[in-house]
């Protein structure tokens, strides 16, 4: 690891095209990812994880830019999309961890000025990790290096859960329902 990048806050995300819209917002109804949302923005202050930003809970206009993100790692030979933790972040640095995203809405570069500031980066410093390819979290467990084209080469990934939803939700009754009905549903693959 270099010296670059070992002050990095944090890295940029890359979602395997297989795993696009095969997250927990789509798999409940609406009013469950709400209550998700919610238990995790009061356990984690309503503060960006990234970038630290406080959000103001009494206004629900602003916490609209405060999103509940899912982090997940792939298990390229078991075809595994395995839920690790749920994180809390501000709307760019959330643009962070679906680069590709933010560059489909036209965002890239508003995305790495934010990646930069907050990483406290001079774009010599994000060109030499771009051009080493440092700028990228390793999301994937196999012992051998995997990369991104083999990633998105599976169509489909099968959910695999090692988050535990006790450890970062108020409400632990809830959470409990949830991670359990999520195991069930891990146990399947």
């Amino acid at each position: 690891m270099n010296n670059i990048e070992k002050k990095l806050l944090f890295k940029l995300d890359y979602l395997p095209i297989g795993a696009h819209y095969n997250n927990l917002r789509y798999f409940f109804k609406k009013e469950v990812w709400q209550v998700i949302v919610a238990n995790v923005r009061e356990f984690k202050k309503y503060q960006c994880e990234f970038c630290k930003k406080q959000f103001n809970f009494e206004n629900s206009k602003s916490l609209k830019y405060l999103h509940c993100h899912e982090l997940w790692n792939f298990n390229y030979e078991k075809k595994w999309q395995i839920l690790k933790d749920l994180l809390l972040l501000c709307n760019n640095c959330h643009n962070c961890q679906h680069i590709n995203f933010a560059h489909l809405k036209n965002k890239q570069d508003q995305t790495f000025t934010h990646f930069k500031k907050v990483n406290k980066l001079t774009d010599v410093e994000f060109n030499e990790l771009k051009r080493n390819n440092l700028l990228f979290r390793k999301n994937y467990e196999d012992k051998k290096t995997i990369s991104r084209d083999e990633l998105d080469k599976v169509d489909v990934w099968f959910f695999k859960m090692e988050c535990d939803l006790e450890s970062i939700f108020i409400n632990k009754i809830y959470a409990k329902k949830i991670q359990d009905f999520l195991y069930q549903i891990s146990k399947i693959n």
